[in-house]
């Protein structure tokens, strides 16, 4: 054959091979395309919203809280089951200048908080929990413990964190990386300020009391936990230094020196708290009002299911105690 023809074969293939290129190279281009207009925001992104408490901080302040914000978004990483979602970069904006998809993934509509939805976190997190479950010897119930604690960020600047903790994960329960959270709200602990966002937690639990995974269904059961001061607001009640100081009975504090007295937490016979006298105290605005001061912002939770933070029971307390001894 004449080399002639060979070239003008190996100049047509060359072409041929050049031109797949450039179509290969165009369908990654749309693959890619495709990948940033399906691509998600992931909810542990954190949006400070411009106001004036925050614009009034020097530029070292700004920094002190971006840069404990930060920490604590990349230590919450590894715990996000929502969507498969993984943190590639942690970053701080201002919500004006966020996304769509972003805006959306938080609850706005409480003011000075902001919540994922919590409904969605809680049971995306307890179907992750049964996929490492043998099914046919776990029988339930799935026990879930919301907890909400208040920290200080800076030296004027409070935030209240809301988190839930699945029970049945045992030891991990305990760790850092078994709480998750729901919500985080620049507001002080006190009745009127927590009232919204404990009202939308306590429907949103209203509304998931059984799971159904793998064709089976499981009952949830909560759990609400957090220090004596915050427990005794959520709940309705009048503070720990009170005449009937007793989350869960009526009992007056002049009678607990009486070690003939029978107190219960669940039988109303044996002055066990209820929400019938609850409800009944608050609207009838009773002289004897039992210790309860207004209606719970949890009105579908027993007092039984209502428990302190072992950290806050004891720290600061035991120590004062024993030291009078």
């Amino acid at each position: 054959m004449d080399s002639t023809l060979y070239l003008k074969q190996i100049i047509e293939l060359k072409k041929l091979i050049k031109s797949k290129d450039n179509e290969i190279d165009k369908l990654k281009e749309k693959i890619q395309s495709e990948k940033e207009k399906n691509k998600k925001c992931s909810l542990c992104n954190l949006s400070l919203k411009k106001t004036r408490w925050f614009s009034e901080y020097s530029y070292e302040q700004k920094n002190r809280i971006k840069n404990y914000i930060e920490k604590v978004l990349i230590e919450l990483d590894d715990k996000l089951t929502v969507g498969c979602l993984k943190v590639e970069t942690v970053r701080i904006v201002n919500i004006e200048d966020a996304n769509t998809d972003f805006k959306n993934s938080f609850l706005s509509h409480i003011e000075k908080a902001r919540f994922i939805d919590c409904k969605f976190r809680i049971k995306c997190q307890l179907e992750s929990f049964l996929k490492s479950q043998d099914l046919d010897t776990f029988r339930g119930p799935l026990r879930v413990k919301i907890s909400l604690d208040g920290t200080n960020v800076g030296r004027n600047l409070k935030l209240i964190n809301f988190t839930f903790t699945i029970l049945n994960e045992s030891d991990k329960a305990k760790t850092a990386s078994g709480n998750y959270t729901l919500g985080i709200a620049n507001l002080n602990e006190d009745y009127d300020e927590l009232k919204e966002p404990m009202l939308y937690l306590s429907s949103e639990i209203e509304s998931l009391k059984e799971l159904t995974f793998s064709y089976k269904v499981f009952q949830i059961e909560y759990f609400f936990c957090s220090d004596w001061k915050t427990s005794a607001v959520v709940l309705g009640l009048y503070a720990a230094s009170s005449s009937y100081t007793c989350l869960w009975c009526t009992a007056n504090k002049d009678d607990f020196s009486e070690l003939d007295n029978n107190f219960s937490i669940s039988d109303k016979n044996f002055f066990a708290r209820n929400k019938e006298d609850h409800i009944d105290v608050v609207e009838k605005k009773r002289k004897k009002n039992l210790g309860y001061k207004h209606l719970s912002l949890m009105p579908n939770f027993d007092y039984t299911h209502c428990i302190l933070d072992m950290l806050h029971l004891f720290l600061r307390i035991t120590d004062v105690l024993l030291g009078l001894l």
